[in-house]
């Protein structure tokens, strides 16, 4: 990202989620099913050489106590960092490129990615796949590492062994907003109707309600949904 731009991105991680507004009333969401994976399907798939797994987490632990097999390990601090103060920016486009280059994602083939110990570093790390240009090839195991568990499915802890391969950035900035974009976008969506954009805050509805003394509330114009109420509990 430039200097001085903060970037707002389009993520069940972030804070707040744009989209366009539904230009009639009748609109039908056609939800991408390539983006979820099931254990089941995932099973029959493990050892396919056109697949990868990603272990996504914020350090090695949870990685060394059990995986999926043929799963590697990719740090959460590799996919979201903090930017003279602000946390869960995006990295530099050079040190992602390195990154997927260096766990051998390649140019082709499923990559198939779970986190721990929450879906929201699953969820990031679909969304930066995304704005690289690889995101039809992404999708998110359903359930995650807590369902495959509870399954009986099989678990590795030897670490996998792979060969790096070469990654090419094919960049969407249109995923990602500046705060100076996200200013005029803001006073859109609360001031005129109907509204041009819709900003969605993901965040509890208490933090998005706000008070003075903990400094929280939201931006003018967004409207709330809280990002676990789309999830089973149990299971994640």
């Amino acid at each position: 990202m430039k200097s001085g731009l903060r970037g707002i991105f389009v993520s069940i991680l972030f804070l707040v989620l744009i989209v366009p507004a539904p230009a009639t009333e009748n609109h039908q969401v056609k939800p991408r099913r390539e983006a979820l994976v099931s254990t089941e399907r995932l099973a029959r798939q493990i050892g396919r050489r056109d697949m990868t797994i990603l272990h996504v987490a914020p350090d090695r632990e949870s990685y060394d106590r059990g995986h999926i097999p043929g799963a590697r390990f990719v740090a959460l601090g590799e996919i979201v960092i903090a930017r003279d103060g602000i946390p869960n920016e995006i990295p530099p486009v050079g040190d992602l490129q390195k990154l997927f280059t260096r766990l051998g994602v390649g140019e082709s083939g499923r990559i198939i990615v779970y986190g721990e110990p929450s879906a929201l570093s699953a969820t990031r790390t679909l969304f930066t796949l995304a704005y690289l240009g690889h995101g039809e090839r992404g999708a998110v195991l359903d359930g995650g590492l807590t369902k495959w568990r509870a399954e009986g499915r099989p678990i590795e802890q030897t670490p996998t062994s792979f060969a790096p391969s070469d990654f090419t950035p094919r960049l969407d900035p249109g995923l990602v907003v500046s705060l100076e974009a996200m200013r005029d976008l803001s006073w859109v969506a609360a001031n005129i109707e109907p509204a041009s954009v819709t900003i969605i805050d993901s965040r509890a509805p208490e933090v998005y309600a706000g008070s003075a003394e903990k400094k929280t509330g939201h931006i003018p114009g967004a409207a709330n949904r809280y990002w676990m109420d789309d999830l089973i509990k149990d299971t994640g």
